[in-house]
């Protein structure tokens, strides 16, 4: 049968690939700290907190940030970013927070500044440090060093067997886990995050202040067989990489997918894996039968397909999966 596409939705995908071509070469830093106290030199009582997160463009020199706190014992009077200073030391201010909020003693602040070179110097070398000046606190009530973390991205392509529709070249969007593993015996853990892939098989995930290195990528999935790339990927702290399990099947470890489409070619994890102990059995089968036995629906582990129902079609996968004696492969 002859497949007719939806031609509308090139002008945002070329516009997004146009956006993330243009700045693909900056390293985006995470900012993520507390503030308290305890880190004022010299320390002090105060009960207050607050948070400040944000990023850093490498590209840009932006810094984006907010500034949440709260509990101060005296009103506030300035903030600024400090430096250069490491943990425990004092120094002048680089740069003040314009419009800040005074006479409170909680609130939230949001602003963007434009870096030089040894501004960035100075940030990406953490000795930086934020600081809520109060009336009680001259010299500083709330403070914390500032941490800026590269940023990875993985953008990965990845279909699910039961999830997917071959006849509109889609898939049943669901949540996957991703972990990044050493590329050398016993295989630990390194990394990982979670994320919707879409239904077009797409899913950009970050990974903060990941080691440049080598690593498996791992995937999991509700009720799919978990699958390895084929050999370990290249991985630079700061960069995006990119991974296309669907393009064949040696892309998975032991060639460990099977074909969805033909047109075009698109390859998946294997489905029905629903206990989650790497094997696709009787066990699965049974798990489906009882629970379309008793009309069970909604978002469980036994619906293999993704449609929210319980039924024979969801055992289908089971069976011919089961029969073939389908199993998690890892190095």
């Amino acid at each position: 049968m002859q497949k007719f596409k939806n031609t509308f939705t090139v002008i945002p995908v070329l516009l997004i690939l146009f956006m993330f071509t243009v700045n693909s070469n900056a390293t985006i830093y995470d900012i993520n700290i507390p503030l308290s106290g305890t880190q004022e030199v010299p320390p002090n009582a105060s009960p207050g907190t607050g948070t400040l997160t944000g990023t850093y463009n490498d590209v840009t020199n932006t810094l984006v940030f907010s500034v949440v706190f709260s509990g101060l014992t005296g009103t506030t009077t300035a903030a600024h970013f400090h430096g250069p200073a490491a943990v425990g030391v004092n120094a002048g201010v680089r740069i003040g927070y314009t419009g800040f909020p005074v006479g409170i003693t909680s609130g939230v602040y949001s602003n963007n500044f434009v870096l030089t070179a040894s501004n960035e110097t100075e940030l990406l070398g953490n000795l930086w440090y934020a600081n809520i000046h109060s009336s009680t606190f001259p010299g500083g009530e709330l403070r914390g060093q500032v941490y800026a973390k590269p940023i990875s991205y993985l953008d990965l392509t990845y279909f699910i067997e039961g999830f997917y529709n071959e006849g509109a070249d889609t898939q049943v969007s669901d949540t996957i886990k991703v972990q990044l593993r050493n590329s050398t015996p016993p295989y630990a853990l390194a990394y990982q995050n979670s994320g919707v892939v879409s239904s077009g098989g797409t899913l950009l995930l970050q990974y903060i202040n990941i080691s440049s290195g080598v690593y498996y990528i791992a995937v999991t999935h509700r009720n799919s067989i978990e699958t390895w790339s084929s050999s370990g990927i290249s991985i630079v702290s700061g960069d995006t990489e990119t991974y296309n399990f669907s393009s064949g099947s040696t892309q998975a470890y032991g060639s460990n997918l099977i074909q969805v489409d033909a047109a075009p070619v698109r390859y998946a994890a294997y489905s029905a894996d629903v206990n989650q102990d790497g094997t696709i059995d009787l066990t699965d089968g049974g798990l489906i039968d009882n629970d379309a036995f008793n009309f069970a629906g909604g978002y469980i582990p036994t619906d293999v397909n993704g449609d929210n129902l319980v039924d024979v079609a969801d055992a289908v996968f089971a069976d011919n999966n089961g029969f073939n004696f389908i199993g998690k492969i890892t190095p």
